[in-house]
């Protein structure tokens, strides 16, 4: 009975080693496509079309320039003060030092000349240099995915048994096409979502054993996410008495407002906008007299010059919230509620009516596309 027990745990552990290692190669695999799917995201979608990646890239050049970038910083040698220069700045230390290292020099965003199309649409097209350039930045982000992927991995291990179950959620994080699509463009989200995944292991080793040296590692993991992007000072209080206070703050710091050469600047870009806007959703057999199919944008256009900009519209999900964004033009605080948090696919019949009974003296028009029209 004894050497019958003996054999049975034997082939028990053998066959426990075999699943592990198959495990582990599978993660390899997982690992693997993951990155050839990141690497073929960054390849193939143009310089800067991903959004926030070129306020990310502003931070990045304006620290290989040898300047420190910031929210009212002076153009050294470019701008230097963009829509990402309030985050904190490991990321954007570590992105300048990879290419110091490379030895690539400093490149603004939109160096090159940017221009705009009409094919069925708005598109902005930048120089295939601008994305040979871009390459150098996205990969590595690629690479911290990979890391999020095996950090995953080791995290569920901690809490199964099972080889089998780290896989699983690790091919879970690998596979969500949103963070496939993230960590292939520049971001501190991906650095972030890395530090989150090892303070996720940090923690669970110092839960099973704590000890000062694990806790260590979680307060140390900590430190590196605040110095990442968490550390923006959050304001609850009324929005209204906040402005004020905030006015009254810069004002104290001698700030008297923007410069009269960048409010003319902004004015001519919007006077140039407004008129693209116009064309755009304008029906081409307006002008000829001939009758034609409708696009997407020339619907808005013609709703909107129907109702009106008093007349409040609401929409919530698929493309059209950002159609609305640009086209929609609205002439009262209350005319426009779009849902962008969370595009909530068939929010929009009961927000209307919700609009309706707050404010019964408006007309309320419900846009529907995408999945709430389904």
């Amino acid at each position: 009975m004894a050497a019958i027990r003996l054999a049975t745990e034997r082939q028990t552990e053998t066959t426990s080693e075999r699943a592990s290692s198959y495990a582990r190669l599978v993660l390899i695999g997982v690992i693997l496509v993951f990155v050839a799917l990141g690497t073929v995201i960054a390849i193939k979608t143009p310089a800067y079309e991903s959004a926030d990646e070129p306020g990310h890239v502003q931070n990045i050049e304006t620290l290989v320039s040898g300047h420190w970038y910031g929210m009212h910083c002076v153009s050294i040698p470019f701008k230097c003060s963009g829509d990402e220069a309030h985050q904190a700045p490991l990321y954007y230390l570590l992105l300048a030092g990879w290419q110091r290292l490379v030895g690539l020099p400093a490149q603004a965003p939109y160096v090159a000349p940017v221009t705009l199309e009409m094919k069925n649409g708005l598109f902005v097209t930048h120089s295939s240099a601008d994305l040979r350039f871009l390459l150098w930045l996205r990969l590595p982000n690629v690479l911290l995915g990979a890391c999020t992927v095996l950090f995953t991995y080791f995290a569920v291990r901690l809490v199964s048994s099972n080889p089998w179950t780290p896989v699983v959620g690790a091919s879970m994080v690998a596979f969500l096409p949103r963070f496939v699509f993230l960590s292939s463009f520049v971001t501190n989200d991906n650095l972030v979502d890395l530090l989150g995944a090892v303070l996720t292991v940090a923690s669970l080793r110092y839960a099973r054993a704590p000890n000062r040296w694990r806790m260590a590692a979680v307060g140390a993991v900590v430190g590196l996410l605040l110095i990442t992007k968490l550390s923006a000072l959050p304001i609850v209080a009324d929005a209204k008495r906040t402005l004020t206070i905030l006015t009254d703050a810069l004002k104290q710091a001698g700030f008297s407002g923007t410069s009269a050469e960048y409010r003319h600047e902004i004015r001519s870009l919007k006077d140039s906008w407004d008129a693209k806007v116009t064309e755009l959703r304008t029906p081409h057999g307006a002008a000829t007299g001939k009758k034609a199919l409708l696009s997407e944008l020339q619907v808005i256009g013609v709703v909107n010059e129907a109702v009106g900009g008093h007349a409040t519209v609401v929409c919530a999900a698929g493309g059209m919230p950002a159609t609305l964004l640009c086209l929609w033009r609205p002439e009262h605080p209350k005319a426009y509620h779009v849902e962008y948090g969370f595009s909530c696919m068939g929010y929009e019949i009961a927000g209307g009516l919700g609009a309706k009974l707050a404010c019964p003296d408006r007309e309320i028009y419900v846009l529907v596309g995408d999945g709430s029209y389904l």
